[in-house]
């Protein structure tokens, strides 16, 4: 399903937080939404999942605006993983990753196979019979992710799905989401590691100031300057196995006082 946002605009009050954005996600690949604190990431990815509605502009999903779709049929194809990784039921966790399961009113067998997989894929089927409130942050975050993934939509909207996890659990997500987008989803995410943007997005989308300030390839994105005028940081960078990394090094203002 190809996702595509054509000069959205959104406010809150007398203030702009998006600002004419115009991209396009394709199934196969994996977008990746970058920026700075502020920028207008989750607010971009809020409008593309449906669950907020632009000032100006518009969302389609396969050339039909988001309205057409209707919330039933968006709950279906679009899965949406929140940012603050909050539960806010005491339920078990193999009772919250079913909850992606309710749009679909499918036969129960069905549905059981779907929790088992979207569990398995997110690493978290030793868990099921856990309480919510029992796991650690980064645990919580991957039975989220496993109840998005219990969707089986077209488009998976995932905001800082490596947010709190150890660094495996950031390179297990992070080929998921490859893995999910190779399989004809359409996958957007939002990033603040530079490196695991450059080396497992397909393209990158680079806000600054509510304002998209480079679309592309990662090498065409994460160049210094782009990386300069949106974080206001120098960076340091080189190759390991034909794959780029990328560390903040310094803060500009710090290097020019």
């Amino acid at each position: 399903m190809i996702l595509s946002a054509t000069s959205l605009t959104a406010t809150r009050g007398a203030r702009t937080v998006l600002e004419d954005v115009t991209l396009e996600a394709r199934p196969g690949a994996v977008l990746g939404l970058l920026g700075a604190n502020g920028a207008g990431k989750t607010t971009l990815l809020r409008l593309l999942a449906g669950l907020d509605a632009p000032h100006a502009g518009q969302v389609r999903f396969d050339g039909r605006p988001a309205h057409d779709l209707g919330r039933a049929e968006l709950g279906r194809q679009v899965a949406y993983l929140a940012q603050n990784g909050a539960v806010h039921w005491p339920l078990k966790v193999e009772d919250v990753v079913a909850l992606g399961r309710l749009p679909h009113r499918a036969a129960p067998a069905a549905d059981r196979a779907a929790v088992a997989r979207a569990m398995a894929a997110a690493d978290v089927a030793h868990l099921a019979g856990r309480a919510t409130g029992t796991l650690s942050g980064g645990e919580r975050r991957r039975v989220l992710l496993a109840r998005a993934l219990a969707v089986e939509g077209q488009v998976l909207l995932a905001d800082e799905p490596v947010a709190a996890l150890d660094p495996a659990h950031q390179l297990h997500v992070m080929e998921l989401l490859r893995q999910v987008a190779r399989g004809g989803a359409t996958v957007v995410v939002v990033l603040h590691d530079l490196t695991l943007a450059a080396r497992f997005c397909d393209r990158l989308a680079l806000l600054a100031a509510s304002r998209l300030l480079a679309l592309g390839a990662p090498d065409e994105v994460l160049t210094p300057a782009h990386i300069a005028a949106a974080y206001g940081v120098s960076v340091e960078s080189g190759r390991r196995d034909g794959e780029t990394f990328i560390l903040p090094w310094r803060r500009i203002a710090a290097e020019e006082g």
